[in-house]
């Protein structure tokens, strides 16, 4: 058996609750939406201060950096330019110091070769003053022996021709005379040298001996070939004849001996002998005495050696 209830439920309270509940629903619907609303444009204002703050940070630790950078750099460089003053200061005083020093052994040495040009010009004058003291004193008389030696063409009356021919040729009969004597005493005087000379000489067959001519020889660093570059000298004076024939026999005995030239030191023995020479030479020569001096000087400064001795 079945019961049929009939339940009747009155929702009216709950559709007034639910109206009643909907304006607060929305209210607290609008009030979240204007919270989330602030805590955003918050959030984003926080955000903005924030970076902000960040930026203005950095930037002024790279600002404090470069700051930093630039006070140690700044006093860098004014040290570096404090002692670039001071080596300015020093590189001046050397300028002028050698500027003082060059001025100094210039007029030295200026005063040295003008003392030598002088010294130079005085034996040049000496040398040619024989010369010039025979052209002043037979210049005048050679010129009057030219002049008379001239061909004349007298010209007289008819009545003296006679007695100018006659003193024509007497004068020309004299000049005769007088030139045959001149010859006669030429050949007399060249006999007188000839006989000397022989005397001086000596026989024509004496014994071959050996003689020692001096050469000088050099040897340098080629400015155009990587090698050696020698140079051979022999004396050019009255006692020496022929210097370019001694000259190439000893250059064609050095290239066939050896190649590159070997230099030997010299005894102490052998230097004093030279050095003798040498001064002998020196005092026959008869310089001045500064001359003198700086040949000295010239000699002692030279480091000098010589050739492996050689056959030729």
């Amino acid at each position: 058996m079945s019961d049929n209830v009939n339940i009747t439920v009155d929702t009216t309270e709950m559709a007034h609750a639910i109206n009643t509940l909907k304006p607060r629903v929305d209210a607290t619907t609008a009030a979240v939406v204007a919270m989330q609303t602030a805590v955003i444009i918050a959030e984003r204002e926080a955000a903005n201060d924030i970076c902000h703050h960040v930026n203005r940070g950095f930037f002024s630790l790279i600002r404090s950096q470069v700051t930093q950078k630039m006070a140690a750099a700044r006093s860098h460089v004014e040290a570096r330019l404090l002692e670039l003053r001071d080596q300015s200061g020093k590189l001046r005083a050397v300028k002028t110091m050698m500027e003082r020093d060059f001025n100094m052994i210039a007029a030295r040495y200026t005063k040295l070769f003008r003392t030598l040009d002088g010294a130079l010009f005085t034996r040049i004058h000496q040398v040619d003053q024989p010369t010039v003291d025979l052209v002043h004193r037979d210049y005048a008389r050679i010129r009057g022996r030219y002049r008379a030696g001239q061909a004349s063409l007298p010209q007289h009356q008819l009545e003296s021709v006679q007695s100018v021919q006659a003193m024509a040729a007497a004068a020309a009969r004299a000049d005769t005379e007088r030139t045959i004597a001149a010859m006669c005493g030429f050949i007399a005087e060249s006999s007188r040298q000839s006989a000397l000379m022989a005397r001086i000489i000596g026989p024509g067959n004496a014994a071959a001996a050996m003689q020692y001519v001096p050469l000088l020889l050099a040897e340098m660093d080629s400015a155009s070939t990587a090698g050696k570059q020698t140079m051979l000298r022999a004396p050019n004076a009255p006692g020496m004849p022929l210097p370019r024939e001694l000259a190439q026999r000893a250059d064609r005995v050095l290239s066939a001996a050896q190649s590159p030239v070997r230099w030997v030191a010299v005894s102490p023995a052998e230097k004093e002998r030279i050095r003798r020479a040498f001064d002998a030479l020196v005092e026959r020569a008869k310089p001045a005495a500064r001359v003198e001096a700086y040949l000295h000087k010239l000699y002692a400064g030279s480091q000098w050696a010589a050739v492996r001795e050689v056959q030729s």
